[in-house]
């Protein structure tokens, strides 16, 4: 019985875990791929935090601009509701400490965008 060669594989030839399917691929690819943190993760982390001024979440004000999940880190851009809010260090706080409590992720970013906030569309008129 004869073996043949394998081509030789390089890190950079494998596929990212973002992009396999979890019935494919190596055994440890396949278990990164299941545990990494989606973005209604940290969509549904981002709904605890309340703007304390108007009483509704982060997600529901229409607040966040961007999700950037790479591996364990986490980025998020946000705008705030009114331009020197003076809970925007309470709000980014909060932001940060529930993204940073999804298992799995061990770096968070949070960054408040210098753009006005436009609210969320309401049928009732409510905002």
């Amino acid at each position: 019985m004869r073996l043949r060669k394998l081509p030789r594989l390089r890190h950079a030839d494998l596929p990212g875990p973002r992009h396999l399917t979890l019935g494919s691929g190596p055994r440890h690819y396949t278990r990164l791929a299941k545990n990494m943190t989606t973005e209604d993760e940290v969509r549904a982390a981002l709904a605890t935090v309340v703007d304390p001024e108007i009483g509704a979440n982060l997600i529901e004000l229409n607040m966040i601009r961007r999700i950037d999940i790479s591996d364990e880190r986490v980025a998020v851009d946000l705008v705030l509701t009114a331009p020197g809010c003076p809970l925007a260090n309470w709000i980014v706080e909060g932001a940060r400490q529930s993204i940073a409590a999804i298992p799995g992720v061990k770096n968070v970013e949070v960054k408040v965008l210098d753009e006005p906030w436009t609210p969320p569309d309401s049928a009732d008129g409510a905002w």
